[in-house]
């Protein structure tokens, strides 16, 4: 149950007072804040919406899925109890998160493959000899839209940073993305925190001039104070927390399954464009040794398909498809490890005084592991601004 728990302010509603403590936020971190009221109230804007969808059909047709993920050798658990605001907040956080993830990946591959696309049209051009401006139109064209595309979404300097909400230009999905993926997180298993008495004090007393002063941590504590914290049983809790590490368990077994298929597969495909640039040119010198020409289309491959390698190059290190897969096989040893030691301790009933405080102990290592998850995403990522390919 909630208690005192700020009311949902309006895109048109000044900052809340529960969010300018202990002193007022900077105002970089106002705008974002006005953003994400103007998220939560309104449909997402129709660049975000059509690059989100392109990049979900981009991922089925390079994905070509191959196998299945190994399944999780343990059946699935469901949490003891749950506090429905808390999950409100986790579902309106993936939501947002999943809109503006796809938004922020879709700019990449989208300019980066139009980068190509403007490559071809100038070398078609040029082989055909034309007058014609309908070639040069396309690659105005093509141009135009990578540019428009890097405007809108694109983050800016702090310190340029235009006023937040229903802004045009600057959008900065990739931003918007994280913040709200690591939201969706904290909010995700805050239940546990009902049994760390002095983590829901860090939370919301004595940290908070140690935590990051942005609008997230301040939304979160606020949210969380909150809270009436319902006294359970460590059944409970312990069901909770081996829910919490199945639920994560399957995602980091899915995650890093899809991360490693499509890592692969758009390697394989980067390297046979270059292969066959690489052919391509072999080819062709070789015939000019010879004294021949293939004729001017042979230019659209030699030129082209390198244009097109280093396009597919530029999308796996924007969307770091690896590095993601990686951390997902190292988080899922964790959680395994801390799965272990968790089901031995509820093995145990009843629980000698000894380790009356063990199972405490253990819901702060899971939650320290999710969010220096978060961290890690958000570590990872920053910096993946709409590129200008």
């Amino acid at each position: 149950m909630m208690v005192d728990t700020p009311p949902p302010a309006k895109a048109s509603e000044p900052m809340p007072g529960w969010l300018g403590q202990p002193e007022p936020l900077c105002a970089r971190e106002v705008a974002h804040w006005q953003d994400f009221v103007f998220d939560r109230d309104h449909d997402p804007g129709a660049a975000s919406a059509w690059l989100a969808v392109f990049y979900r059909g981009f991922v089925k047709a390079i994905r070509i899925p191959v196998g299945v993920p190994t399944p999780v050798p343990f059946p699935p658990r469901e949490p003891a109890f749950a506090i429905p605001p808390l999950r409100d907040e986790t579902a309106l956080f993936d939501r947002l998160a999943g809109r503006y993830g796809d938004a922020s990946r879709g700019s990449a591959v989208f300019n980066y493959l139009l980068s190509a696309a403007a490559v071809f049209a100038a070398l078609i051009g040029f082989v055909l000899h034309s007058d014609s401006t309908v070639l040069g139109s396309i690659e105005v064209l093509v141009l135009a839209l990578i540019a428009a595309v890097y405007v809108v979404g694109r983050g800016t300097h702090p310190e340029h940073e235009a006023a937040g909400g229903g802004r045009l230009f600057c959008q900065r999905w990739h931003e918007r993305w994280l913040d709200y993926r690591g939201l969706a997180e904290r909010f995700r298993y805050a239940e546990l925190l009902g049994l760390l008495q002095h983590e829901v004090g860090a939370v919301t007393g004595s940290a908070e001039h140690e935590e990051p002063e942005d609008w997230p941590s301040r939304y979160f504590r606020a949210h969380v104070r909150g809270v009436e914290w319902t006294p359970r049983n460590t059944a409970d809790y312990g069901a909770n927390l081996l829910a919490a590490l199945d639920e994560q368990q399957r995602y980091h077994r899915g995650n890093g399954h899809l991360c490693r298929q499509l890592s692969h597969h758009l390697h394989l495909v980067t390297v046979c464009a270059f292969l066959l640039s690489l052919l391509a040119a072999s080819l062709h010198l070789g015939f000019l040794v010879r004294g021949q020409h293939l004729g001017s289309w042979w230019i659209v491959a030699t030129a082209g398909l390198p244009a097109l390698a280093a396009a597919l190059h530029g999308i796996h290190n924007a969307c770091e498809y690896a590095k993601l897969a990686r951390t997902s096989e190292h988080m899922e040893s964790a959680l395994t490890t801390l799965r272990r030691a968790t089901e031995d301790l509820l093995a145990r009933e009843p629980a000698p005084p000894t380790e009356a405080a063990a199972l405490p102990v253990l819901i702060g290592r899971f939650l320290h592991l999710s969010t220096d998850e978060a961290s890690g995403w958000r570590a990872a990522l920053w910096d993946k601004n709409v590129p200008l390919a």
